[in-house]
C-alpha cells in the first residue's frame, strides 16, 4: 500500500477581497475534501497530509485577514496545511510575517529572495521568530517552481491541480541491500495513479510527482544516506551518498515514465529525522556542512535548529550563499531556520518533532 506524505492542491483565487475569498475556498475546500474521502474509501492509499497552496499574495491584501481566514477554513473541512502567504523580497508587510505565523497553527509562507541587498532586510526577520514559527517559513531562491512541500508549495501557473509525493524510505533502503529497485518502482508508479485518478474525481490538472525523499523521525534519509556511503552521516563520503541516492532514484524514474514536478533532490530537514538529530549531538556535522551537501543534490538548508541571538548579517550571508548555489545548480533551493533562545548544543523540546538539537549559525 502506497503511504503518500503529502498531496498538495493548488487553488488560483481570481478576487481576494475578504467574503469573494471566502466563498471561493468554502466551495473549493468543500469540493476538494468531499471527492479525496470519496477517493480513499475506494483505493488501497494511506495518506499522511492533505494540503492547500495559494498564489503570491496581491499587494493590497491584509495578510492577518488572510491567515484568519484560511485557519478557520482548514479547521472546518480537516486540512492539514495551508501554504497560504507568499511574498516578494520588496514588500513591506514581512515584517509582521512573525506574529502571524506564531498566531495560525496551520499557515505557512514563504518569501522569494532575488537580490544582494534584500537578503539583508529580510534575514531580519529572523529576530522577530522564536520556535515552531520558524518550521512554517521558508525562504526561496531560484526558480519557481511547483512542488507538493511546504513551505514552498505555490501556485505560480494560471490553472489549478495537485502534485504529491510518497514516502520512500524503507523502499530506497531495500534497493540499496537487495539491488533492487523492484519496490521503489512500483510506489513511484503507484503515486503516479493516485494523482491522475484523483485529479479527474477532483476535476482539476495533474501536475506531477516531486520524488525527492524525505524522512520523517525513525524514516531516516540519513540511515539510507549511511548504507549508500558506507560511513557515518557527516563523513567522508557522504556527498557520495547522496549523489549515489539520487541517481538511483532519478533512473528509477526515467524508467517508469513518471510526470515530475518540483525539487527531486533529497530533503535533509534536521529536526524531521532522528538520526541527523543523533549525528548532530555527536558532533559530525554543522550547518556548513549542510550547506556543501546542496552542492550535489540536496534541496536546501531545511529545519536546522539554531541558537538564539542570531546575527542577521551572517544569515543574509547564508542566503546569498543558497542563490549562489542555486544559480550554479539551476534549480530552487529553500532555507528553514529554526530559532531557539539556548545555548548551541543544547537539547530542546520542540512540538511534534520532539528533542531537536540546537546548532551554532
Amino acid at each position: 500500500m502506497n503511504h503518500i506524505r503529502a498531496l498538495t492542491c493548488f487553488l488560483n483565487p481570481r478576487k481576494w477581497g475578504i467574503n469573494e475569498l471566502r466563498n471561493y475556498l468554502e466551495e473549493r475546500f468543500s469540493r476538494l475534501k468531499e471527492a479525496l474521502d470519496i477517493f480513499l474509501e475506494k483505493h488501497s492509499v494511506r495518506l499522511w497530509t492533505f494540503r492547500i497552496a495559494l498564489p503570491y499574495t496581491p499587494h493590497d491584501v491584509n495578510l492577518e485577514d488572510i491567515a484568519k481566514l484560511v485557519e478557520e477554513l482548514a479547521e472546518i473541512y480537516n486540512i492539514d496545511f495551508i501554504s497560504a502567504i507568499h511574498l516578494r523580497e520588496k514588500d513591506h508587510r514581512i515584517t509582521g510575517l512573525a506574529d502571524i505565523l506564531e498566531s495560525y497553527e496551520r499557515v505557512f509562507a514563504s518569501i522569494k529572495v532575488d537580490t544582494a541587498s534584500e537578503a539583508l532586510k529580510v534575514s531580519k526577520i529572523y529576530n522577530s521568530i522564536e520556535g515552531f514559527a520558524g518550521a512554517k517559513l521558508a525562504i526561496h531562491v531560484g526558480p519557481e517552481l511547483i512542488t507538493p512541500y511546504f513551505p514552498l508549495a505555490k501556485n505560480v501557473l494560471a490553472t489549478e491541480g495537485l502534485s504529491l509525493t510518497s514516502f520512500v524510505i524503507n523502499e530506497l533502503k531495500n534497493a540499496i541491500k537487495k539491488r533492487s529497485r523492484s519496490e521503489l518502482v512500483e510506489v513511484f508508479k503507484e503515486a503516479e495513479r493516485f494523482g491522475i485518478e484523483f485529479s479527474k474525481e477532483a476535476n482539476i490538472s495533474y501536475f506531477g510527482v516531486d520524488t525527492s525523499p524525505s524522512p520523517w523521525m525513525d524514516l531516516s534519509i540519513a540511515e539510507v544516506i549511511e548504507l549508500a556511503s558506507g560511513s557515518c552521516f557527516g563523513e567522508y563520503g557522504t556527498h557520495w551518498g547522496i549523489s549515489r541516492i539520487m541517481n538511483l532514484i532519478k533512473e528509477t524514474a526515467a524508467k517508469v515514465n513518471i510526470r515530475t514536478t518540483g525539487f527531486n533532490e533529497i530533503m535533509l530537514p534536521l529536526a524531521e529525522d532522528n538520526l541527523l538529530k543523533v549525528r548532530a549531538v555527536e558532533g559530525k556535522y554543522g550547518v556548513k556542512d549542510l550547506l556543501s551537501y546542496i552542492s550535489v543534490c540536496v534541496s536546501g538548508l531545511d529545519m536546522v535548529p539554531v541558537a538564539k541571538p542570531l546575527n542577521y548579517k551572517v544569515i543574509a550571508k547564508l542566503i546569498l550563499d543558497l542563490k549562489s548555489l542555486a544559480e550554479v545548480k539551476g534549480r530552487s533551493l529553500g532555507l528553514r531556520l529554526i530559532p531557539i533562545t539556548a545555548d548551541p548544543g543544547s537539547i530542546i523540546e520542540l512540538k511534534m518533532f520532539g528533542k531537536v538539537p540546537v546548532l551554532k549559525l
